[in-house]
């Protein structure tokens, strides 16, 4: 069936009319589409020297189902270039940069965005493509009023949709600025006359949130009746647990609540217990119960989050008693694992000012450890004929992955771009030390897909991994790796053979590996120039 396409105009206002001057897109014959680019509205100067080219990404519900590079001829018309796009039968939106040379027209980080139409009717979930878009993915800027612009047309254009993207859809109007979006979203929950256990809970947090507090609390009284083994039963039992201030009553209460919602085993802790055995720890060592505190510990399953909590009491401990606080600190200490990455700089800053008037060699040793750590080296001298000599050309098959919205990522489908692989853990401090020098390079190469792939973690990565974007907005497309059953590997680190953390992996247009490099430093200044110039010799 002949799909059209359907110019989208909701980019900011002083962007859109010059974006819709400088490219169009319209019907030309069967699946294909005839796009024109006018260079005299171009960003790019024209004294760049190369072919005008549109890179072009078609995207299905959830992934790109294909990415193309057309070379764009003039036409007779003065300044304007054209070529003919051939639109997969399964696309139901796509996305353009132009590009000249080393420079690239993406209409200013916002890209040139198309749903696909059938008789004049945008297709099924073309709308929630360039919602997702809009949420900061392959290196778009992130638009949160856009996005939910976006969803609202899908939502209308597409009734099913609204059941099927209904969390994320009342996330953006909960988010939004606007009080007509968050009084559209009070409607949309109470006229919801289906909704089950888990659509209950949600519409209760929201309208708590929101202030209505006897609509909350209706649903409330029906989720208690209802489901008295449920999810909002139990939340609520383990927040009254969290903020009860008395030792003996906290105590009582951890007691009822385990015994009634005990934590379920599986290869992963959730990070509800994990944070509420974190708090009875803490609590347990500020009531000055160390046998208890210690018990605490135990049930957490991860060693670096055992070192995380001795750490915390030693913090909290060190000018009530400091002896106290050394034996914690002592046991965060023989807890780092040093195997991998250097993970323990905060341990060895607190263990040397705990040891500073008991144990001077001690506490020098500590200092020495974090001195070591945090002295960025010069930058080396990188020359293209370093980096040459570390090109690789290693076949690897498709993969594909999903990203913390739940949408599936094939990374075998990227062919045609540049493709970056950034292997990183929210535990890995050299990880998140380079994400600004890798900002930047994203910065420097719009035309480039990179990809921050999340691996080696436990409990519920996706939560990590949200948690950790929320406290750190860096413009990254998150993808999470997949644990391959009870071993301790996963899908994708064992698939591109990485070998730590963080790793990169620099993938070329025909979909083979060039380069593959590890670790960090701390020189964000050798980092950007070295990625950059592996991405400059493969174009």
């Amino acid at each position: 069936m002949m799909r059209n396409v359907l110019l989208c105009c909701f980019l900011a206002a002083a962007i859109n009319l010059n974006a819709q001057q400088r490219l169009t897109v319209a019907p030309s014959s069967g699946q294909t589409m005839e796009i024109r680019y006018d260079t005299a509205g171009s960003p790019v100067p024209s004294t760049v020297d190369g072919a005008w080219q549109a890179i072009v990404s078609y995207h299905g519900k959830n992934a790109v189902v294909k990415t193309d590079t057309l070379v764009l001829k003039p036409l007779k018309a003065k300044h304007v270039y054209a070529g003919v796009l051939q639109v997969p039968s399964n696309a139901v939106a796509f996305a353009v940069a132009v590009q000249k040379g080393p420079a690239t027209d993406d209409n200013y980080g916002n890209g040139f965005l198309f749903p696909l139409t059938e008789n004049g009717r945008a297709v099924p979930y073309s709308w929630y493509s360039l919602a997702m878009l809009k949420q900061g993915m392959y290196a778009l800027k992130k638009d949160q009023q856009q996005s939910l612009a976006y969803m609202k047309k899908e939502v209308a254009n597409n009734p099913a949709a609204f059941r099927e993207f209904r969390q994320p859809y009342f996330n953006m109007l909960v988010n939004s600025p606007e009080p007509a979006d968050k009084a559209m979203l009070i409607n949309l929950l109470l006229e919801d006359k289906d909704a089950g256990e888990t659509d209950l809970t949600m519409a209760q947090k929201y309208l708590s949130f929101l202030g209505r507090k006897q609509s909350a609390d209706s649903i409330a009284n029906i989720l208690t009746t209802q489901y008295p083994s449920g999810i909002y039963v139990r939340e609520t039992a383990m927040d009254a647990v969290k903020k009860e201030t008395d030792w003996t009553h906290k105590q009582r209460l951890f007691r009822e609540f385990i015994n009634r919602f005990p934590e379920q085993s599986g290869a992963t802790q959730s990070y509800e217990y994990l944070s509420l055995y974190q708090l009875m720890a803490l609590a347990a060592a500020k009531a000055g119960a160390r046998e208890e505190a210690e018990k605490y510990i135990q049930r957490l399953q991860r060693n670096a989050d055992k070192v995380n909590v001795y750490t915390q009491i030693a913090s909290n401990m060190q000018t009530i008693d400091p002896e106290l606080a050394r034996g914690y600190i002592d046991k965060a200490l023989a807890g780092i694992d040093t195997s991998r990455n250097f993970n323990g700089l905060e341990v060895y800053k607190l263990a040397a000012g705990l040891y500073a008037g008991t144990d001077t060699q001690l506490a020098r040793k500590f200092s020495d450890i974090v001195a070591f750590h945090t002295t960025a080296p010069k930058v080396a001298d990188i020359s293209e004929q370093a980096i040459k000599a570390q090109l690789l050309n290693e076949k690897v098959g498709a993969l594909s992955l999903n990203d913390i919205n739940g949408n599936r990522v094939d990374i075998g489908k990227l062919k045609g771009k540049i493709v970056v692989l950034d292997f990183w853990a929210t535990w890995c401090k050299p990880c998140i030390a380079s994400f600004q020098a890798m900002q930047q390079v994203m910065a420097r190469r719009p035309e480039v897909v990179f990809l921050y792939i999340c691996t080696f973690e436990k409990n519920d990565v996706v939560k990590l991994v949200k948690n950790f974007a929320a406290d750190h907005p860096f413009p990254f497309t998150y993808l999470v790796d997949e644990q391959l059953g009870e071993q301790a590997a996963y899908k994708a680190f064992s698939h591109y053979k990485v070998t730590s953390v963080p790793y990169k992996v620099i993938i070329d247009q025909a979909g083979n590996i060039r380069f593959r490099t590890n670790g960090f430093d701390g020189n964000n200044e050798e980092l950007i120039k070295e990625l950059d110039m592996m991405i400059r010799i493969l174009q």
